[in-house]
C-alpha cells in the first residue's frame, strides 16, 4: 500500500502534494531517456557520471531546490 505524499514540506511549509504525479512523470520519461525504462534498473553513482540522472532532472524541472523538498519527494515510499 503506498501512502499519500505529504501535502506540504514539513521543514519549509512548500506545498509537494500537487507535484507528485508530475514528478513520477518526469521521472518516467527520464529513465526511458537514459535507457532504464525499467523500475528495477539502478543506476549507481560513480565518478565518471557527469550529468543528473533522472530523477535529479524532474525535481530540477519541477523547481524543487531546496534539499529538504527534494528528499521528501524523492524518498517517499511510491518511489
Amino acid at each position: 500500500m503506498d501512502f499519500p505524499i505529504p501535502m506540504r514540506c514539513y521543514t519549509c511549509n512548500l506545498p509537494l502534494a500537487g507535484k507528485w504525479l508530475k514528478f513520477l512523470e518526469l521521472v518516467k520519461e527520464g529513465r526511458k531517456e537514459d535507457g532504464r525504462a525499467e523500475k528495477g534498473d539502478i543506476m549507481y553513482l560513480t565518478s565518471d557520471m557527469k550529468s543528473p540522472q533522472a530523477e535529479g532532472r524532474a525535481l530540477n524541472a519541477l523547481g524543487l531546490t531546496r534539499e529538504c523538498c527534494r528528499v521528501k519527494l524523492f524518498t517517499h515510499a511510491g518511489v
